[in-house]
Protein backbone atom coordinates (compact mmCIF):
# COMPACT_ATOMS: atom_id res chain seq x y z
CA UNK A 1 0.00 0.00 0.00
CA UNK A 2 1.01 3.61 -0.37
CA UNK A 3 1.27 4.17 3.39
CA UNK A 4 3.48 1.11 3.76
CA UNK A 5 5.76 2.30 0.96
CA UNK A 6 6.09 5.75 2.51
CA UNK A 7 7.01 4.25 5.87
CA UNK A 8 9.62 1.99 4.28
CA UNK A 9 11.19 4.98 2.50
CA UNK A 10 11.22 6.94 5.76
CA UNK A 11 13.06 4.04 7.43
CA UNK A 12 15.94 4.74 5.06
CA UNK A 13 15.69 8.53 4.98
CA UNK A 14 15.29 9.41 8.67
CA UNK A 15 18.68 8.00 9.77
CA UNK A 16 20.41 10.17 7.14
CA UNK A 17 18.87 13.45 8.33
CA UNK A 18 21.64 15.67 9.72
CA UNK A 19 19.93 17.74 12.39
CA UNK A 20 16.16 17.92 12.16
CA UNK A 21 14.33 19.58 15.05
CA UNK A 22 13.19 17.37 17.92
CA UNK A 23 9.62 18.47 17.19
CA UNK A 24 9.90 16.58 13.89
CA UNK A 25 10.63 13.34 15.74
CA UNK A 26 7.92 14.05 18.30
CA UNK A 27 5.38 14.35 15.49
CA UNK A 28 6.65 11.23 13.71
CA UNK A 29 6.39 9.23 16.94
CA UNK A 30 2.82 10.43 17.61
CA UNK A 31 1.75 9.63 14.04
CA UNK A 32 3.31 6.18 14.19
CA UNK A 33 1.64 5.51 17.54
CA UNK A 34 -1.75 6.14 15.93
CA UNK A 35 -0.91 3.90 12.98
CA UNK A 36 0.24 1.05 15.23
CA UNK A 37 -2.77 1.31 17.53
CA UNK A 38 -5.49 1.84 14.93
CA UNK A 39 -4.49 0.64 11.46
CA UNK A 40 -5.97 -2.71 10.45
CA UNK A 41 -3.35 -3.55 7.82
CA UNK A 42 -0.65 -5.77 9.35
CA UNK A 43 1.96 -4.78 6.75
CA UNK A 44 1.45 -1.08 7.44
CA UNK A 45 1.63 -1.74 11.16
CA UNK A 46 4.84 -3.75 10.89
CA UNK A 47 6.58 -1.03 8.90
CA UNK A 48 5.32 1.55 11.41
CA UNK A 49 6.86 -0.47 14.27
CA UNK A 50 10.14 -0.76 12.32
CA UNK A 51 10.17 2.98 11.65
CA UNK A 52 9.36 3.78 15.27
CA UNK A 53 12.23 1.57 16.40
CA UNK A 54 14.56 3.37 13.97
CA UNK A 55 13.50 6.76 15.30
CA UNK A 56 13.70 5.74 18.96
CA UNK A 57 16.81 3.55 18.88
CA UNK A 58 18.95 5.41 16.35
CA UNK A 59 18.24 8.79 17.94
CA UNK A 60 18.41 7.58 21.57
CA UNK A 61 14.97 8.97 22.24
CA UNK A 62 12.74 8.34 25.22
CA UNK A 63 10.96 4.98 25.05
CA UNK A 64 7.72 6.23 26.57
CA UNK A 65 5.69 5.91 23.36
CA UNK A 66 6.82 2.35 22.51
CA UNK A 67 6.17 1.31 26.12
CA UNK A 68 2.71 2.94 26.03
CA UNK A 69 1.87 1.09 22.81
CA UNK A 70 3.08 -2.25 24.19
CA UNK A 71 1.16 -1.65 27.44
CA UNK A 72 -2.02 -0.91 25.50
CA UNK A 73 -1.82 -4.29 23.79
CA UNK A 74 -0.66 -6.05 26.97
CA UNK A 75 -3.61 -4.65 28.93
CA UNK A 76 -6.06 -5.82 26.26
CA UNK A 77 -4.56 -9.32 26.18
CA UNK A 78 -4.38 -9.50 29.97
CA UNK A 79 -7.97 -8.28 30.34
CA UNK A 80 -9.31 -10.96 28.01
CA UNK A 81 -6.94 -13.82 28.88
CA UNK A 82 -9.34 -15.36 31.39
CA UNK A 83 -12.37 -15.02 29.13
CA UNK A 84 -11.30 -16.94 26.05
CA UNK A 85 -14.76 -18.47 25.68
CA UNK A 86 -16.12 -14.94 25.19
CA UNK A 87 -13.46 -14.31 22.55
CA UNK A 88 -14.38 -17.49 20.71
CA UNK A 89 -18.04 -16.43 20.68
CA UNK A 90 -17.43 -12.93 19.29
CA UNK A 91 -15.57 -12.75 15.97
CA UNK A 92 -14.85 -9.02 16.33
CA UNK A 93 -13.42 -9.41 19.82
CA UNK A 94 -11.42 -12.46 18.70
CA UNK A 95 -9.93 -10.46 15.80
CA UNK A 96 -9.01 -7.64 18.19
CA UNK A 97 -7.40 -10.10 20.60
CA UNK A 98 -5.37 -11.72 17.82
CA UNK A 99 -4.29 -8.28 16.61
CA UNK A 100 -3.24 -7.30 20.13
CA UNK A 101 -1.25 -10.51 20.56
CA UNK A 102 0.56 -10.05 17.24
CA UNK A 103 1.30 -6.37 17.83
CA UNK A 104 2.51 -7.00 21.36
CA UNK A 105 4.89 -9.57 19.86
CA UNK A 106 6.02 -7.06 17.22
CA UNK A 107 6.78 -4.49 19.87
CA UNK A 108 8.91 -7.04 21.71
CA UNK A 109 10.71 -7.95 18.48
CA UNK A 110 11.84 -4.38 17.84
CA UNK A 111 12.24 -2.97 21.37
CA UNK A 112 14.08 -4.16 24.45
CA UNK A 113 11.66 -3.70 27.31
CA UNK A 114 12.63 -4.19 30.91
CA UNK A 115 12.52 -7.65 32.42
CA UNK A 116 9.29 -7.00 34.33
CA UNK A 117 7.38 -5.91 31.22
CA UNK A 118 8.70 -8.89 29.27
CA UNK A 119 7.64 -11.24 32.07
CA UNK A 120 4.15 -9.69 32.23
CA UNK A 121 3.77 -10.02 28.45
CA UNK A 122 4.91 -13.63 28.46
CA UNK A 123 2.56 -14.52 31.35
CA UNK A 124 -0.42 -12.86 29.66
CA UNK A 125 0.27 -14.70 26.39
CA UNK A 126 0.77 -17.97 28.24
CA UNK A 127 -2.54 -17.47 30.07
CA UNK A 128 -4.37 -16.85 26.78
CA UNK A 129 -2.86 -19.97 25.21
CA UNK A 130 -3.63 -22.13 28.25
CA UNK A 131 -7.22 -20.90 28.47
CA UNK A 132 -7.74 -21.18 24.71
CA UNK A 133 -6.54 -24.79 24.81
CA UNK A 134 -8.92 -25.58 27.70
CA UNK A 135 -11.82 -23.82 25.94
CA UNK A 136 -11.16 -25.68 22.70
CA UNK A 137 -11.08 -29.03 24.51
CA UNK A 138 -14.52 -28.24 25.94
CA UNK A 139 -16.03 -27.43 22.55
CA UNK A 140 -17.99 -30.22 21.00
CA UNK A 141 -18.70 -30.51 17.33
CA UNK A 142 -21.81 -32.58 16.50
CA UNK A 143 -20.87 -35.91 14.96
CA UNK A 144 -17.22 -35.48 15.77
CA UNK A 145 -15.17 -36.55 18.74
CA UNK A 146 -12.76 -34.05 20.25
CA UNK A 147 -9.33 -35.55 20.75
CA UNK A 148 -7.82 -35.04 24.19
CA UNK A 149 -4.56 -36.31 25.52
CA UNK A 150 -4.54 -38.12 28.83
Amino acid sequence: SFQNSVQLVLCHVIPTLKSPPESFFDEVERDLELVILKNANPFVTESAVKLLSKVVMDRNRDRAIPKHIANTFLNFVDQHASHVSLLLGDPRLLRNACTAIIRLGLMHCYFDFDEEHTRQSFNALLKVCKNAFCSCKELSVPGRAVATSS
